[in-house]
């Protein structure tokens, strides 16, 4: 079936550069022209009213509080989190930060930060930490899962993290990381002070390489 649907249209209200043709404009952009803005200024508020990712949480929590919003697969089926459950979660998780100064403030180029790192698989609790930084002002570090040593070594050190939550397999390398930089001339990790670990079993060798590293442990619980 075939549609008849213009998708883009040529901008003929101002004159064409020499050698081109007219401007190529979406009709999505109506939308936004529409909300108040122009072809050649884009900007314009959401019709939601909402500006950042904080506001539109708040927005659908009001919104929709109890329908499904992060989901976990366990085996054939799904473990759900409403906006309500998530919105709650992070809020707290947000104070912990806070109370236990896991998030200092950064001079970086004049401007004061606050840096948190994030390092897993994607799972609902990096999302969940993530949410928790944006309500206190707090920057989200994020490391990937494949970094190596010196990547990791650089980025700590740049933001000056003292603080990274983890998916616990990386308690041990992080622990063991901080251990070996510390026996360098020029050691680049000795901020690390603090790890949250993404679940709240923990193993002895866990708890000890943590603290042979210097690392105080949390959990997000």
């Amino acid at each position: 079936m075939q549609s008849n649907r213009q998708y883009t249209y040529q901008r003929t209200d101002k004159p064409k550069e020499a050698g081109y043709s007219h401007e190529l404009i979406s009709d999505d952009t109506q939308y936004i022209v529409e909300r108040g803005a122009t072809l050649d200024n884009l900007e314009c508020v959401p019709a939601n009213g909402c500006v950042t990712m904080l506001q539109n949480l708040r927005k659908q929590i009001e919104r929709i509080p109890n329908a499904d919003f992060m989901g976990t697969r366990k085996g054939d089926t799904y473990e759900w989190l409403t906006w309500r459950e998530a919105g709650e979660i992070a809020e707290n998780l947000s104070y912990g930060f806070m109370l236990h100064n896991l998030a200092p403030t950064v001079d970086a180029e004049g401007t004061d930060y606050r840096f948190n790192g994030l390092q897993s698989k994607n799972r609902k609790e990096w999302f969940l930490a993530s949410l928790a930084n944006m309500h206190q002002k707090i920057t989200s570090v994020s490391l990937y899962d494949t970094l190596g040593v010196d990547a990791t070594k650089f980025i700590l050190d740049q933001t000056e993290l003292t603080t990274m939550v983890v998916a616990n397999d990386y308690l041990v390398k992080l622990a063991d990381l901080k251990i070996a930089d510390g026996k360098t001339d020029s050691p680049k990790v000795h901020r690390l002070a603090n790890l949250v670990a993404m679940d709240s079993e923990l193993t002895d060798e866990q708890k000890a390489k943590c603290e042979e590293a210097g690392i105080k442990l949390f959990t997000m619980e």
